[in-house]
């Protein structure tokens, strides 16, 4: 029961952001009754609490294979388990990981849970996350000191919120009577410590939220023109709508809309390929068009390779295109994250038994997506563009290398004093229409909020479906579209002034990478205690 309670109060705030904080509690349930309990228990109660969670928060799996895959309700049912499962063993390793070193060493589980909980989840592989930061979008106190630790900072706080409860609660069972077992009793310094980190983490929290908000308060805006197409997502040819064809597609009548009520710069979601790179016809109409309207055009397009031979499509580039306001290519950029199994097969080049196998099974919708080598910067009339491209606004890290190369490639090629840059914006594309109605969307795009406030720059998530958002560098989301509507919207964004990257920025991965070392510590001296312990048994 304890697990099953865990499970359920870790999942709830990914499908309702105003329960946050039920987060902070989730993990307590499970930590109470692993006393004493044995390795082999301790990993079907993790299973058991990882498999609650991630079949409520994720049932939209679901719904994505049959719409990609056209297969019937119980075999997709059948696929999604398999996925369940493996996605449960984060849990499972972690309560396994955590009850080892807790009963081999005398470290205090203050020490040992936050730091096994922030390695676990910023390394164990996943293909859709679900990470503790990503359920506080709403709750913005606990947010603002990531620009120093990344989203995985919040991992340790709440990892120590959540082992000071469990303390409480072991407590106030024994003094009650309620509980037989005696677990180890933390010494003072070991609370006060504790205490203290949470305390220090909210209070910086206090003083950037305040010193942000009110920067922001007095920047400069940009007016945008942001559109979504909510088109349903298909393997084969474009969709065709009455009145349009791909020269003049139905994103380029709203464009225009956009642009009457002052749009600086339009832009469209990743959706169906819109030719733009692959027929040079539809190129020249868009830059004709554009050109006209003197405005600025951020879109997604496919670049297709085909077979000389019998034109079949063998591989795709997946980019984003930048055309200025007199209609020139503004800037390209290739996505570097790719979908496992649906843009590339992991572990595998595309001529192995393997990856033949595994594109039998997958069929049309994993077509090889060439990857993008080098991050880029589009240079806007108004704004610095940081351009992202889907499920990359899911890694902190590779979001804050784009940061930093933007940064310095933008003082590599200008004399201009810093204050007087051009600001520096974040903008992505999506396309969630293959999750259906589910709250998929949702779970994808607000939590790219997070995004803002490691790097403390605005952020742009336009997706197809919705719900398109606008976030400030606190982290607050400034507009939010509506889900699956078809719509054009004007925004007014407080771009602000340029700022130098915040230290996430300038080291995305240095506070993943030590989490990581001090659990291979924590493991390795539990291993030769462990060793020691039976060396010394008689």
């Amino acid at each position: 029961m304890a697990a099953i309670l865990s499970g359920l109060m870790l999942c709830v705030p990914f499908l309702d952001h105003s329960y946050f904080a039920l987060t902070w509690f989730a993990f307590v349930p499970i930590l109470v009754v692993l006393h004493h309990t044995s390795l082999v228990r301790s990993y079907v109660l993790g299973l058991l609490m990882g498999a609650v969670c991630y079949v409520n928060g994720m049932y939209w799996i679901v719904d994505f294979i049959i719409i990609s895959k056209g297969y019937s309700f119980g075999k997709s049912v059948a696929i999604a388990c398999l996925y369940w499962v493996y996605c449960a063993h984060l849990i499972a390793l972690l309560i396994v990981a955590y009850r080892w070193t807790l009963s081999h060493t005398k470290l205090p589980a203050l020490l040992i849970f936050p730091t096994l909980l922030a390695s676990v989840s910023a390394w164990y592989p996943m293909l859709f996350t679900m990470r503790l930061g990503d359920s506080q979008v709403e709750f913005s106190l606990a947010l603002q000191a990531i620009e120093y630790t990344g989203a995985h900072g919040i991992d340790i706080v709440i990892g120590v919120v959540t082992v000071l409860i469990m303390h409480c609660v072991n407590w106030f069972l024994i003094r009650t009577g309620m509980s037989r077992f005696s677990p180890k009793t933390p010494n003072r310094i070991t609370l006060i410590s504790g205490v203290a980190l949470v305390a220090t983490w909210f209070g910086v929290g206090i003083y950037l939220e305040q010193y942000w908000s009110a920067r922001t308060a007095s920047s400069s805006t940009i007016r945008l023109g942001l559109v979504q197409s909510n088109e349903t997502p298909s393997l084969g040819a474009n969709m065709s709508y009455p009145g349009y064809g791909l020269a003049y597609p139905p994103e380029m009548h709203m464009t225009e809309k956009l642009v009457h009520q002052g749009a600086e710069l339009v832009i469209w979601p990743e959706g169906q390929s819109k030719h733009f790179l692959n027929m040079t016809q539809v190129r020249d109409a868009y830059q004709r068009q554009i050109a006209q309207l003197d405005v600025g055009l951020m879109f997604h397009d496919m670049r297709h390779h085909r077979n000389p031979k019998n034109q079949r499509l063998e591989r795709q580039t997946s980019k984003a295109i930048l055309l200025n306001s007199d209609g020139s290519l503004g800037g390209q950029y290739t996505k570097i994250k790719r979908i496992p199994f649906g843009e590339y097969v992991p572990l595998s080049s595309s001529d192995t038994l393997l990856n033949r196998w595994i594109k039998s099974i997958f069929g049309d919708f994993l077509i090889e997506t060439s990857v993008g080598e080098n991050h880029a910067v589009f240079e806007h009339d108004s704004i610095n563009i940081i351009p992202l491209i889907c499920y990359e606004t899911t890694e902190p890290s590779l979001v804050g290398q784009a940061v930093s190369y933007a940064h310095n490639t933008i003082e590599n090629s200008t004399e201009v004093d810093q204050n007087e840059l051009k600001p520096k914006v974040i903008i992505a594309l999506s396309n969630d229409g293959w999750f259906g109605s589910s709250h998929q969307p949702f779970q994808h795009i607000l939590p790219s909020a997070l995004r803002a406030i490691e790097n403390r720059l605005p952020l742009i998530h336009v997706a197809n479906n919705g719900p398109s958002i606008v976030v400030l560098p606190t982290g607050k989301i400034h507009f939010q579209a509506d889900f699956q509507t078809a719509a054009g919207y004007i925004v007014d964004m407080p771009a602000g002034r340029s700022s130098e990257p915040t230290f996430f920025s300038r080291n995305p991965t240095f506070f993943e990478n030590s989490s990581l070392f001090v659990s291979l510590l924590l493991i390795g001296f539990t291993f030769l205690r462990s060793m020691n312990a039976r060396r010394s048994r008689p």
